[in-house]
């Protein structure tokens, strides 16, 4: 993020949080699951988790349910 303020650069802050696809890599790899047996938990390919996984697309929300239920996790809104 970034603000100006009489076009003078003020503030520069990152956030420092995970995106969706990087989330999903890191509980994959703790469930030690391959991007392929986990795109067969939930009746998709590994092209489309590796897709997700790179920030390429955005699984729709069942599906996304499937990915955490397949990994033995829980979804939070925060």
């Amino acid at each position: 993020l970034v603000t100006y303020g009489q076009s003078q650069l003020m503030d520069v802050a990152v956030l420092d949080t995970p995106t969706l696809g990087e989330s999903l890599s890191q509980a994959r790899h703790q469930a030690r699951i391959t991007q392929g047996d986990l795109a067969k938990r939930i009746g998709s390919t590994k092209q489309y988790v590796s897709k997700v996984e790179r920030n390429i697309v955005v699984p729709k929300a069942d599906t996304l349910q499937r990915m955490a239920t397949a990994l033995g996790k829980r979804i939070a809104l925060v």
